[in-house]
């Protein structure tokens, strides 16, 4: 199953409510879209990570709130096998209503990309597929053209795998299965962040960074290191803050 397509209908119901999807796709895969909206949505809110991006990915379906969506979604789909069966069946029955009327969304086996996409510092995955970008390189693209921009080197990597190891913690069985999941998403959301150097969100770094502090003093440690790092895309902001949540840290101790 693809999340990123999942997302992919589910930002074609937000700007007009589906009119456009149904006048393209017809009235059964608006229907169905919104069956999958109504299957996903509750699962976003009842995390406050998840809530402020879906929030954001609302009010701008095409701009940088889309990638952490995808990647809420994901970290889901894992955690949730029932769920992942319900979408999975919803995307499929989906794809057959879009195909009936000649808009098929046929992703060959990997993603669909209909709008803007930034992958920062981590993995974009397309199914079973993935490509790494390293460090704080981006991927930016639309509807049709896609531009790489990559940053690689041993001090990149290192980055990358303090992010890596911080989601390890986050993901230890021995943690409650609610409590995985705000870590996962509050690493996840300081990873995208911290990839997007000056156009970090302070707001979205801050929650992240407060969770971390609150139920994973342990993950966050990894965090705080990846963040301050000399090698980080990181710009002023996300090391203010992540300064200041060091101090916290300290504190606690």
């Amino acid at each position: 199953m693809s999340a990123q397509e999942i997302v992919q209908v589910v930002g074609e119901l937000v700007p007009d409510a589906g009119t456009a999807l149904e006048q393209t796709h017809g009235s059964q895969a608006l229907s169905i879209a919104r069956e999958i909206e109504t299957a996903l949505v509750p699962r976003l809110e009842r995390n406050t990570m998840y809530t402020a991006v879906w929030q954001q990915f609302r009010a701008a379906p095409d701009g940088e709130a889309a990638p952490l969506l995808v990647a809420a979604v994901e970290t889901l789909l894992k955690a949730d096998a029932a769920l992942a069966r319900r979408l999975d069946d919803l995307l499929a029955e989906y794809r057959r209503a879009a195909h009936a009327t000649g808009m098929a969304v046929n992703t060959g086996g990997g993603a669909y990309v209909g709008g803007g996409v930034t992958v920062s510092g981590g993995d974009f995955v397309g199914r079973d597929k993935s490509v790494r970008i390293t460090g704080d390189g981006n991927v930016v693209g639309d509807h049709s053209r896609a531009t790489v921009i990559r940053h690689t080197g041993a001090d990149a990597d290192q980055v990358v795998a303090l992010f890596e190891r911080a989601l390890e913690l986050a993901r230890a069985p021995q943690r409650p299965l609610e409590e995985r999941e705000d870590l996962e998403a509050a690493v996840e959301m300081a990873h995208q962040e911290t990839g997007k150097g000056e156009r970090a969100d302070p707001g979205l770094l801050s929650k992240a960074l407060d969770v971390l502090l609150e139920k994973g003093p342990d993950v966050l440690e990894f965090v705080l290191e990846a963040i301050l790092s000399p090698a980080a895309a990181a710009g002023k902001g996300a090391r203010m803050l992540a300064r200041k949540a060091k101090e916290g840290l300290e504190k606690r101790r």
